[in-house]
């Protein structure tokens, strides 16, 4: 059943964005409107959303709704950035369309901190942007190129259809991408190949903030529980010394406003014994504690309160999450702590 749920999703997303460049405007909102409604009268999905929220104390009937409302403005976000996603401009915009341009610029206002990656970027090792499934993705990676050349972790997708469209969407953002082994052991050759990006003075964009089994990511500390997240990014700024930044969004009324953060200043000197787990830990864990401090601030505008995974930490499956100090959250069960340190992404 889930499989079929996942061909038709996938044939349904692909259909969207096939269709996208002959849909007028007008109609690409007409379906964000029917989408907002219908969202929160699903229900199976509506109480996934209420379920996982409530998990961490950060339901209320405002912001469910709220959450459907913007996950309709992310579908018709897309709609639109592959309705304009043609007729790209000369130079270092080339990936972009003059109309994707100026609407890219309308809906995603740089904020004064973004400074800092500027001046991050002016340096030669590199950048790591850690960010977060939040906010208009499309049009924030195309505002964002407009500034600073990016590039992107380019996960490698089963569903042919999805690839096709994240392929579509990288080139037309105008970003680079580093296309990565998809199997998990071939780690090394996707460490190397990511730190090669850094050693060119790229920025390179990663977001970390997908839930993982405790034998595929690393421990930090969420909710007062222990979950497991890909630590790619950490690994990657320890082994190449590249400055570690974290990118998120706020409300500014239909629009967002992209913040940045950073550079992390850490507290682990170099050069004793076990340094580097130590400092990546920190590192993992400076951007766990941000994307919590953020679903406190935003909650409705995290997109993965859905996601199988993360439902599975909320709901306490003992694969992905313990609680600490000995004490139940939720629907998260105590358990024993696991052994050894995770190195994989």
């Amino acid at each position: 059943m889930r499989g079929i749920r996942r061909w038709v999703t996938g044939r349904v997303s692909g259909a969207a964005v096939e269709c996208a460049p002959w849909l007028a405007a007008g109609m690409i909102d007409g379906i964000e409107t029917a989408l907002a409604w219908a969202g929160p009268r699903l229900p199976v999905l509506s109480r996934i959303v209420a379920d996982n929220m409530r998990a961490v104390g950060l339901y209320t009937p405002d912001a469910h709704r709220e959450y459907f409302r913007r996950m309709a403005t992310h579908v018709a976000g897309w709609m639109h950035f592959f309705r304009l996603a043609r007729a790209p401009l000369p130079g270092p915009w080339r990936g972009l369309s003059a109309d994707l341009a100026r609407i890219a610029a309308d809906r995603v206002l740089l904020d004064p901190s973004v400074g800092v990656l500027r001046e991050a970027a002016s340096g030669r090792r590199g950048v790591i942007v850690m960010g977060m499934h939040v906010g208009d993705p499309p049009m924030c990676f195309a505002r964002m190129s407009q500034e600073i050349p990016l590039t992107v972790l380019a996960r490698h997708s089963k569903d042919p259809h999805r690839q096709r469209i994240k392929e579509r969407w990288w080139r037309a953002s105008g970003m680079g991408y580093v296309a990565l082994p998809s199997h998990a052991r071939q780690r090394g050759s996707r460490l190397a190949k990511m730190a090669e990006v850094l050693q060119e003075g790229r920025v390179m964009v990663i977001t970390p903030d997908l839930a993982r089994k405790r034998e595929e990511g690393r421990a930090v500390r969420f909710f007062g529980r222990e979950i497991h997240l890909p630590s790619g990014a950490a690994v990657l700024s320890v082994m190449t010394g590249a400055p570690l930044l974290l990118a998120s969004v706020v409300p500014a009324g239909r629009a967002f406003r992209l913040t940045i953060r950073g550079p992390f200043a850490g507290t682990v000197k170099p050069g004793a014994p076990g340094w580097e787990e130590a400092a990546i830990a920190e590192r993992l864990q400076w951007f766990a504690d941000g994307l919590e401090a953020f679903l406190r601030a935003h909650a409705p505008l995290w997109f993965l309160w859905v996601d199988k995974r993360w439902t599975r930490v909320f709901q306490g499956d003992p694969r992905y999450v313990r609680a600490l100090d000995g004490a139940e959250q939720g629907g998260v069960e105590t358990g024993p702590p696991h052994g050894g340190s995770q190195r994989r992404c």
